[in-house]
């Protein structure tokens, strides 16, 4: 599990360092953003990390579970970006509208 934990935030760095500049934030057009905060998506790494930890089941099990949730959650990432979301912004939309299905499984 930790390897996977790690390459969500080597991830997270890459996104932030080409996503460094700023742009309209789709939230609050009269707002500039940063297109990918660095916080942002090592937040999204802790997070699967700890939803992922809330198990007591054996780690094949939880990766399996884990990976649907997160294939379903930047598939929304991904929608929302190309409709012209900023990606940290995307990233925190997707996670509000998947929130329950991390919750329930």
């Amino acid at each position: 599990m930790a390897k996977n934990y790690f390459e969500l935030r080597i991830l997270g760095n890459a996104k932030a360092i080409a996503g460094c500049h700023k742009v309209e934030s789709e939230a609050d057009p009269a707002l500039k953003v940063v297109f990918a905060p660095m916080q942002v998506n090592l937040d999204y790494a802790d997070f699967w990390l700890r939803e992922a930890s809330a198990f007591d089941l054996p780690e094949s099990v939880v990766l399996s579970w884990a990976q649907a949730k997160h294939e379903e959650t930047r598939a929304k990432e991904v929608e929302l970006a190309r409709a012209g979301w900023p990606q940290g912004e995307a990233l925190s939309k997707a996670l509000q509208i998947a929130e329950i299905s991390w919750t329930v499984g």
